[in-house]
């Protein structure tokens, strides 16, 4: 059973955007193991599913599993600022 969904909304396929999912599912596995789904959005590819979330700014962090989602925008390149980022979605709405 999937206990957390998250959408990563990014601005392109790049090696940067590989390193934050690479660093969340880091930090994810240590906390809930394989109980989460992530699914990356390509801002460019999604432009109307972005704008209709509002999300402008790249790389937007969202926990969908929640209602109303909670979304955080954040620096990902390393695994302390993405631990970061998930501690203010895991710790929101419990």
């Amino acid at each position: 059973m999937i206990n957390l969904k998250l959408y990563l909304f990014l601005s392109s396929e790049t090696p940067h955007s590989q390193l934050y999912v690479k660093n969340i599912k880091v930090v994810l596995e240590k906390k809930v193991g394989d109980q989460y789904e992530i699914q990356c959005i390509n801002l460019l590819d999604h432009v109307e599913l972005c704008e209709e979330k509002g999300v402008f700014v790249t790389p937007t962090l969202e926990r969908v599993d929640r209602d109303p989602p909670v979304r955080v925008i954040a620096d990902l390149s390393s695994v302390e600022n993405a631990a970061a980022a998930l501690r203010l979605l895991l710790n929101n709405h419990k």
